[in-house]
């Protein structure tokens, strides 16, 4: 049932042996639909159910499933996914049919590290089809990058099919948001964040020192920065890790001084209009007259209320921005020595759990490192 459904089909498009059973009417449920529905060589079936029934003997769908298909010989088990709205991936879906395929384990749970009751399934290594083209950007909210990612959507999608989610706290204003965009030619039905990033721009470079922003690019792909630092500059401020990483995946850098355009044009801290250019001036999205044209009509539709002087403004910042985009040469940048601050406090619920969340690594915690209680 569900959104997770789309997700399932991408995986059993690719392998004859899997299949999917999708529920569109729970209540009341249909034994006599499952079984015409069922094909006569089934022998395992997983249910996934996206709630977790505390004392009950199972979960709602897989007991209507055990008790629709009592007098055969096929194997059930159940599992859940999805809790406190928990990604679900291609390769979450993959694990789960492995699962069936060698040695099932019932009563598991997907996306969850359970060292604790051992419900987690055995992780395999799949491989997604790779159609569209994906964006990741880091912003800080406030500083108008959701507002340029949807823009981006918009302009994107009158030639192609695109996707966006978004991630932010809800009081967005002075936290990171984090937009998850996708581009193709055919319709998009990937109903989970991106697990890879063929462009990451970062918007805020503070995040270089708090954050692993690079950890999901892939190979060959393109890094844009909003930096105070030069071309030139960048190397003596870029952590070695981002370097690193940089060259381990032969990436593209390139960097621009936002910050200082919007002010020069009175934007203040509303970089999104500069960043925006950026991308599509680096990435060759569609040619330049037709996205700088796409972009005017976008800041008259969205700042024309507030006057004509905000209008020319923004377009004052995007026609600077194409002429002040800087390309870094990732082979001058040299690993040296540093000094890394790390915080440490003597108190286990910090390290074990906060700061793994500082550094957006909360859904690697595992669940031993919450207390029974």
């Amino acid at each position: 049932m569900g959104s997770v459904c789309d997700t399932i089909k991408s995986v059993v498009k690719n392998n004859p042996l899997f299949g999917l059973i999708e529920v569109h009417l729970y209540r009341p449920f249909s034994k006599e639909y499952l079984l015409n529905v069922l094909p006569k060589t089934t022998k395992r079936i997983g249910v996934l159910d996206r709630t977790k029934e505390h004392g009950a003997s199972g979960n709602p769908l897989y007991l209507d499933v055990v008790s629709s298909l009592k007098n055969t010989n096929i194997k059930i088990y159940g599992g859940i996914y999805g809790l406190s709205s928990k990604n679900t991936t291609p390769n979450d879906i993959y694990d789960v049919y492995m699962n069936l395929l060698n040695n099932p384990k019932d009563d598991f749970s997907v996306g969850v590290i359970d060292d604790v009751t051992n419900t987690s399934l055995t992780h395999y290594k799949y491989i997604e089809e790779d159609n569209f083209r994906e964006f990741k950007i880091f912003g800080y909210g406030s500083d108008g990058s959701v507002s340029a990612s949807k823009d981006i959507l918009k302009i994107l999608g009158k030639s192609a099919y695109v996707q966006g989610y978004f991630e932010y706290d809800s009081k967005k204003a002075g936290s990171m948001t984090v937009s998850h965009i996708r581009q193709s030619n055919k319709p998009i039905r990937s109903t989970y964040l991106l697990d890879g990033a063929d462009v990451i721009m970062i918007n805020n470079f503070s995040f270089v020192h708090r954050y692993n922003c690079l950890k999901n690019l892939k190979k060959n792909g393109t890094v844009i920065m909003n930096s105070i630092f030069s071309a030139d500059e960048i190397d003596k401020v870029l952590p070695n890790s981002y370097k690193k990483q940089l060259k381990d995946k032969k990436a593209k850098l390139y960097v621009i001084n936002g910050s200082k355009i919007a002010n020069e044009c009175g934007l203040k801290e509303k970089i999104n209009i500069v960043m925006q250019t950026a991308l599509f001036k680096v990435l060759k999205l569609m040619p330049e007259s037709d996205f700088v044209t796409e972009m005017k009509l976008d800041i008259e539709k969205n700042f024309l209320k507030k006057g004509q002087v905000v209008v020319d403004k923004n377009i004052e910042a995007m026609n600077k921005a194409l002429s002040e985009i800087q390309v870094v040469n990732i082979n001058n940048l040299n690993e040296k020595e540093e000094k890394i601050n790390q915080k440490h406090f003597e108190n286990e619920f910090y390290n074990k759990i906060i700061s793994k969340i500082e550094k957006l690594e909360g859904n690697q915690i595992p669940v031993s490192a919450f207390s029974s209680d």
